[in-house]
């Protein structure tokens, strides 16, 4: 079949002699992805640099681009939409400031309601509807925030606003058992992006108080077997920065992982629970005597921990600092600087002697 004719994104400037500034344009597809190719046919939002205006636009293959409809929205709407479009300068993020900007409207009823009919528009451009989510995810005692969340959560298909949904939920002040119950649901996704963000949510929120620690700890027990190497170095080490006895057992499995970098948080946890130093900095030792990579540079940082090291500890993190390392700081080279950097700053802590020598 004949490919239909692409429409660049500079023509359509042609079609807003109506407005009432010079502005620049890029198109936004259905699902709020940037375009930065010339256009097929297709349904589009259109951002305007400067102006709250949503307008949508209809790429079609014989007239070219039309407008479907121009939103000039209320007042309050035009406020938002301006707070959302907030660019940023130079290398500060002025992520905070959009947020305290919105959760301190006198009018909060209507910017919430505002907010989720963003998140749950298709058609809304995909950096308003992020930064409608992280804010949403402080307002959960606002009436109806949480259960349309958490509704989302649960129907929508897609993958990326399932993860910032479930994350923003880390936040939460309230109904926190019914949140992780939820999150927890998705601890066995497909996504390894929607997993890692189900464990970060649930481990937050255990942090945050008692109940949701003795509810949180059993899942994340049961993610030491995660496909994902990340997510089961990771819950190691936050079962054993919680102190999770009842996670022992398997902590000791997972000592035995294949991927160093699991076996050393495992150990550092199991240390952290019980009290026993000298198995984790015995394990620890060999990753640095190692030569393969895996759990060199987290042996190196989590040696820090301990008050004492073995003579046979200090002489690896000595070898580890005098690593030869020339840029760029790429593959092998980056590896071996930041287990250089960790090597020094342990040796700093815990051993300064043994740097003067």
């Amino acid at each position: 079949s004949e490919m239909p004719p692409a429409i660049r994104i500079e023509r359509l400037k042609r079609h807003y002699r109506d407005l009432p500034v010079t502005a620049d344009f890029f198109a936004c597809a259905p699902d709020g992805s940037f375009q930065s190719r010339p256009l097929g046919p297709g349904e589009y939002v259109l951002h305007v640099s400067n102006v709250p205006y949503k307008i949508r636009v209809l790429v079609t293959k014989n007239e070219g681009v039309v407008i479907s409809d121009i939103d000039m929205g209320t007042s309050l709407q035009q406020s938002i939409w301006e707070t959302l479009d907030m660019k940023q300068v130079g290398r500060w993020s002025i992520e905070n400031e959009r947020i305290t900007r919105l959760l301190s409207h006198k009018e909060s009823a209507a910017v919430t309601a505002e907010l989720l009919r963003i998140v749950k528009d298709g058609k809304s451009p995909y950096s308003w509807k992020e930064n409608a989510i992280t804010a949403l995810g402080k307002m959960t005692d606002r009436a109806g925030v949480l259960d349309n969340l958490l509704l989302l959560m649960t129907v929508d298909e897609d993958d990326m606003q399932t993860s910032q949904i479930i994350r923003a939920l880390e936040n939460s002040k309230q109904a926190n058992e019914k949140i992780i119950r939820t999150v927890s649901q998705f601890r066995n996704h497909s996504n390894q992006r929607i997993r890692w963000a189900s464990y970060y949510t649930m481990r937050k929120l255990a942090e945050a108080d008692a109940s949701s620690r003795e509810l949180a700890i059993p899942l994340m027990i049961d993610m030491l077997d995660d496909p994902w190497y990340r997510i089961r170095a990771d819950v190691a080490g936050t079962l054993g920065f919680l102190q999770a006895e009842e996670a022992l057992p398997a902590l000791a499995i997972t000592k035995k992982d294949r991927i160093g970098q699991v076996r050393v948080w495992a150990a550092w946890a199991v240390w952290k629970i019980s009290g026993e130093s000298q198995p984790a900095i015995a394990l620890m030792t060999s990753h640095l005597y190692s030569t393969n990579y895996s759990g060199k540079w987290e042996a190196a940082y989590l040696l820090d921990s301990f008050e004492e090291l073995p003579p046979l500890t200090v002489t690896a993190l000595l070898e580890a600092s005098n690593y030869e390392v020339k840029p760029p700081y790429v593959g092998v080279v980056f590896e071996r600087n930041r287990i250089k950097r960790s090597a020094i700053s342990t040796l700093k802590k815990r051993a300064p002697n043994a740097l003067e020598k």
